[in-house]
């Protein structure tokens, strides 16, 4: 049943077989260096299969599928190192730097101040206390940790976008296994703490929260605008249908997947070598632009010369077609 699920686990996503790998460590530290001589005949095993599998996914696998566009993830961790090696060395060698790094955003834009420490607070008040109880199971979140605030990504940091489902299960077996230690009626009501706890905090993030790019329409479901939509599909279908469907696009993310189904597609403002470029103008969020640098970008499109317009509805949607 472990090797069934260690498979399931690995043909999900790249990143997972490194949780995997942290996950199974923090297991042999719950077991016990007293199993150590059944480890190098089970767990320790899996682990340098899981490593061995884990570096041929990033390092050939992925860039051969990519047909040369294969995006380099350590590009994020430049300011540790320019490859893994030096990464892992900056890790053991600047703990201190580390350190500050997990509370202290790369960003210069002051709205990123706090946005790392509120994850903190809500992974505590989510059943994060448990894990001084469990420690092990704070080992198994190492590579969260890691690939969320180490990056100089601000889309990875804080509680908003990437990487922070996997706290969700760890989390829920520190608390189990933190119970553990009191009697049957004392585990009611340690459990029944967190799970307040979590209620309350997850909802009241709702309304704040530090993320740059938050939109709380978007989550927000016990308020109406959360089920009125900007435009209906009917708005755009018409130039969705005049858009040949071998051309490359760059477009906005809210509009990628309506024409995902072709063999190139860029998210705005990556353009690449797209023929076409659809822009939703009156959407507010321009993410990963703000507003002035997307009215600049756009500025420098028309006078490029190299575009002209190709559908236009004032203030509302607008594709360009290359020349």
């Amino acid at each position: 049943m472990v090797l069934l699920f260690t498979f399931l686990v690995l043909i999900t996503k790249e990143n997972m077989a490194l949780w995997l790998i942290f996950i199974f460590i923090g297991l042999m530290f719950k077991g016990g260096f007293k199993n150590f001589k059944h480890y190098l005949k089970f767990e320790l095993p899996i682990v340098v299969f899981v490593f061995i599998y884990f570096i041929i996914i990033i390092k050939v696998v992925m860039p051969s599928l990519s047909d040369g566009v294969f995006t380099n993830h350590l590009n994020r961790y430049s300011h540790l190192g320019h490859s893994m090696g030096e990464i892992i060395t900056t890790i053991f060698t600047k703990p201190l730097y580390i350190f500050s790094l997990m509370f202290e955003s790369q960003s210069v834009n002051p709205d990123a101040f706090g946005i790392n420490s509120e994850l903190h607070f809500m992974v505590l008040v989510s059943g994060g206390l448990a894990m001084f109880y469990r420690p092990y199971y704070l080992v198994m979140l190492i590579p969260i940790y890691a690939q969320k605030l180490l990056a100089d990504d601000i889309f990875l940091h804080g509680i908003n976008y990437q990487y922070s489902i996997e706290f969700a299960p760890i989390l829920s077996f520190a608390i189990i296994d933190a119970s553990q230690r009191f009697t049957a009626k004392k585990q009611i009501i340690f459990a029944s703490v967190f799970a307040i706890s979590t209620h309350a905090f997850n909802i009241n993030s709702l309304d704040h929260r530090k993320s740059i790019w938050y939109q709380p329409t978007l989550v927000k479901f016990y308020e109406k605008r959360h089920y009125v939509g900007v435009q209906t599909l009917k708005d755009i279908q018409p130039i969705l249908d005049s858009i040949p469907d071998n051309a490359v696009v760059s477009a906005q993310s809210m509009l990628v997947p309506h024409l995902c189904n072709r063999d190139t597609i860029y998210q705005y403002p990556n353009i690449g070598n797209a023929k076409y470029i659809f822009l939703f103008l009156s959407n507010t969020n321009k993410y990963p632009l703000d507003q002035k640098a997307f009215d600049e970008k756009l500025k420098n499109l028309y006078s490029s010369g190299q575009w002209r317009v190709y559908y236009e509805k004032k203030d509302t949607f607008l594709v360009l077609e290359k020349l």
